[in-house]
């Protein structure tokens, strides 16, 4: 029998290791949440994170808070926690976590260690500094007019200009917390009014729907979608009321925007004809265009060749299947063979695909169709809100395609080990 000090040692011990567990937990949720782990698994995988570390928790998830709550089964007390953090794309840093998630269950790796890296995750700088993410915004407007809008390369030299401004602003809103509420709208009041303005050597849809692309809500409308899909109403609800509320303030301000050069010069018109370049281009500028997401995102440069390889794949389906069969089942087909080839390459190899996944999708999410969708509601058109109908139903697609490949490849989920894929 153990004397009172020691006894009083051991229940020490165990009350600091406890701590240590629960403390690791929500460390892990924050990191998770912060480096973009899809939504509507994260609560299911923290749950089996819990159970490999013999610990009674309940997760809710709603977009910006975490409430995990730990039960006590000796004294039948239970500890919440809130758990605040800013969502985020940072897969270099993810796929870090997932791997050390990994250990810590097979017991690779010590709970404190594992602890410190997860803190060090945390507060270290993303993988791009902010310049290279600033000149990414018009690589991916300038690769996406010819090859995605059918536009010219004068379409494409504008957009890219106009896309560096909203770079800009981008930045400019994380420094300024008070800007950051206005940023969407002020640049998209920016691109419609120098657009209109040169409205007479440009196509105007062409180069709008580029110049913001990088800001246009069609990857938070898949994710709601994908969220509602999977149950968890309260924040797919919430995800897809902001989508659609980003999307009216987007054509609102480019509306805006070009009513304001119209009240200067009342002659503007649209340019009727355009002159697409040859779509043979393409072979350069998907790829590029696949680089800028990848940039987008935070990947490393090692992440790159399963990304690039699974964006061609993804954007080769869709291509020729929407050649024949409508926007919606080309959709559903495409992200169905994007997830069905990610998902077979980390059963495979075992390594981190969701990364490669995520650049592919964002290819194929409708935001652009949303945004035109809008503009036109704000305008003369009566399609505006049937396209703003279509983008719904095409996130839909999306998200079915991709349930379907994951349920094939990973029937039961995954045992323990934290499911990070759509």
């Amino acid at each position: 029998m153990l004397d009172p000090f020691s006894e009083h040692i051991a229940l020490t011990a165990q009350i600091a290791n406890t701590i240590l567990h629960h403390d690791y937990l929500i460390l892990l949720a924050k990191a998770m949440i912060t480096f973009g782990s899809p939504a509507h698994r994260l609560e299911q995988n923290l749950y089996e994170a819990s159970k490999a570390l013999n610990l009674r928790a309940s997760v809710a998830y709603m977009p910006g808070v975490t409430f995990i709550s730990f039960l006590d089964p000796n004294t039948h007390t239970s500890d919440t926690h809130i758990v605040r953090s800013v969502v985020g794309y940072h897969m270099d840093k993810l796929e870090k976590t997932y791997f050390l998630s990994k250990e810590v269950i097979h017991e690779k790796i010590n709970l404190k260690d594992a602890y410190a890296i997860l803190e060090e995750l945390l507060v270290s700088s993303p993988v791009w500094p902010w310049w290279v993410q600033v000149l990414n915004y018009p690589l991916c407007s300038f690769c996406m007019t010819p090859s995605l809008f059918h536009g010219s390369w004068l379409d494409a030299v504008t957009g890219a200009g106009l896309s560096l401004g909203v770079g800009i602003l981008a930045l400019l809103s994380e420094k300024i917390y008070s800007y950051n509420n206005v940023f969407e709208l002020s640049a998209a009041i920016m691109c419609a009014f120098v657009a209109t303005a040169l409205h007479e050597h440009i196509c105007y849809m062409n180069v709008i729907v580029s110049s913001v692309a990088l800001i246009l809500p069609g990857l938070p409308l898949t994710s709601s979608v994908l969220e509602l899909a999977s149950k968890n109403s309260i924040s797919g609800v919430v995800r897809l009321v902001y989508a659609l509320v980003l999307a009216f303030m987007l054509g609102f301000g480019l509306n805006i925007g070009s009513q304001a050069w119209s009240a200067i010069d009342s002659g503007t018109k649209q340019r009727e004809e355009c002159h697409p370049v040859s779509p043979y281009w393409q072979f350069l500028l998907i790829p590029l265009l696949a680089v800028g997401y990848c940039i987008s995102i935070n990947a490393s440069l090692r992440q790159w060749p399963p990304m690039l390889m699974l964006s061609l794949a993804g954007y080769t389906v869709s291509y020729f299947t929407s050649q024949y069969m409508d926007v919606t089942i080309s959709a559903a087909i495409s992200s169905f063979t994007i997830a069905l080839i990610g998902n077979v390459y980390t059963r495979i190899s075992h390594r981190f695909s969701f990364g490669a996944v995520l650049v592919a999708v964002m290819m194929l999410v409708p935001g652009s169709l949303g945004v035109k969708g809008f503009l036109q509601a704000f305008g003369d058109s009566s399609d505006g809100m049937q396209l703003a109908f279509q983008m719904v139903v095409v996130g839909l697609s999306i998200s079915m395609g991709l349930f379907m490949a994951s349920m094939m490849v990973y029937p039961q989920g995954k045992k323990y080990t934290a499911f990070i894929m759509f």
